[in-house]
């Protein structure tokens, strides 16, 4: 740790007066400066990486939501290097005020010591022939050190992350198309960057907890820099979450191609636009669910766009009653294939992770998949089949597991 000073002088009565003293870690300083320029250099080396992602995130990736990606990625190209700029200044502010620091110490320490010396004229002075007269016995000039203060130099060190928009912003009448692995290639990536950066984060937030802490004579004006920076990775880390949500609807719906931004508006957004929402109201009929349903456009023509759709709305549109039938059906079997693929990777797990036990909870969870696969309310039953002309079964999926009733429906209702 470094030096507090504490120096002072004898009053009128030869107490001690203090002069003041410093709290002031240097050690805490040069940590904060050392800090600072480590997260400075590792933000501004990320420039290439993070080039390199955005452009293999582009590839194939047109309309709005490409536009609103490219957006992204040039604010945060933009807010990157104001933060390492930012916090270069800091290490620089923190260099002035400790040298700051240092010259404070000198002058008190100088003060101290001309006292010192002025205390020990004034015992001579006192006891010299010549004292009565106001005379000192010493000789030379010894002028008095400054009794002022130095004031330390205020830091200010400031940053705000930008926010970024991720819809398609009104754009619902066009369409987007985007290489899912492209996309995942980009999340990976800029996750990994992040990473990165968040130690850095760490490391400095620590150093200034430890400054502001240890360096009270130093003067803070405003640091807003550790907000900012959390609020930039968090910000980068959203962008490559909502990448990934893109890429989960273009694969659900076969991978390469295009989709409606209206249904990507659903896909890839946090929460669910009102409209939607409000026709998954459970306290709404079938005639009032279909005429919201109506409202939102989708034909068998866009079969592709309603497969994007997240899981968990599909969940809820496969059971929901006043839905056309062609699309509970469709958002049935993307569900089961999801809940299939998910039981498989358990089995997959399970296989690695379970002690020996003769192989019967393997054996269990292997035959999960199958149940699934095999259940007499999945299977296919198109029209024509087992002499049933005219009418078809819609699989009925409850939440948490396998599909329980298989609906027979007449072809002729009206909500196909």
């Amino acid at each position: 740790m470094g030096t507090v000073l504490d120096v002072g002088s004898r009053g009128p009565q030869g107490g001690r007066t203090p002069w003041g003293d410093i709290q002031y870690d240097e050690a805490a300083a040069d940590a904060l400066v050392k800090a600072s320029t480590a997260a400075a250099e590792k933000l501004r080396g990320q420039g290439a990486g993070r080039r390199s992602a955005v452009e293999q995130g582009t590839d194939d990736f047109s309309g709005a939501y490409a536009t609103r990606f490219e957006e992204s990625a040039r604010i945060e190209a933009e807010d990157r290097p104001k933060l390492a700029s930012v916090l270069d200044d800091l290490g620089d502010q923190v260099n002035e005020v400790t040298a700051a620091a240092k010259r404070e110490r000198e002058r008190q320490a100088d003060l101290a010591a001309w006292q010192v010396r002025q205390d020990e004229r004034d015992r001579s002075a006192a006891g010299s022939p010549l004292g009565v007269f106001g005379v000192s016995g010493g000789t030379g000039f010894d002028f008095k050190p400054s009794e002022t203060p130095i004031a330390p130099p205020s830091i200010s060190a400031s940053f705000s992350a930008r926010g970024r928009t991720r819809t398609g912003d009104g754009t619902s009448g066009g369409k987007s198309s985007a290489d899912p692995d492209h996309l995942r290639s980009f999340g990976s990536a800029y996750r990994g960057l992040d990473r990165g950066a968040d130690e850095k984060l760490t490391t400095l937030r620590s150093a200034w907890h430890g400054f502001t802490g240890s360096c009270g004579w130093a003067r803070i004006e405003s640091a807003t820099f550790l907000t900012g920076f959390d609020r930039l990775l968090e910000e980068n880390g959203e962008d490559a979450a909502w990448a990934e949500r893109i890429a989960d609807a273009f694969e659900r719906a076969g991978g390469h191609g295009s989709l409606s931004n209206a249904t990507l508006d659903i896909s890839a957004a946090t929460e669910l636009p009102a409209a939607f929402e409000q026709m998954l109201d459970p306290d709404l009929s079938p005639a009032e669910v279909a005429a919201l349903w109506a409202k939102l456009g989708y034909s068998k023509a866009d079969e592709d766009d309603l497969k994007a759709l997240p899981i968990p709305v599909l969940n809820r549109l496969g059971n929901l009653e006043g839905v056309d039938y062609w699309a509970r059906d469709t958002a049935n079997r993307v569900v089961l294939k999801a809940r299939i693929a998910a039981a498989e990777e358990e089995v997959a797990a399970l296989r690695n992770t379970i002690a020996y036990d003769n192989g019967t909870a393997w054996g269990e969870g292997r035959d999960g998949p199958r149940r699934t696969r095999g259940h007499p309310d999945v299977t296919d039953r198109r029209e024509g089949r087992q002499g049933r002309q005219g009418r078809r079964t819609l699989p009925h999926l409850p939440d948490g597991g396998p599909p329980a009733v298989g609906r027979s429906v007449d072809r002729r209702s009206r909500h196909r």
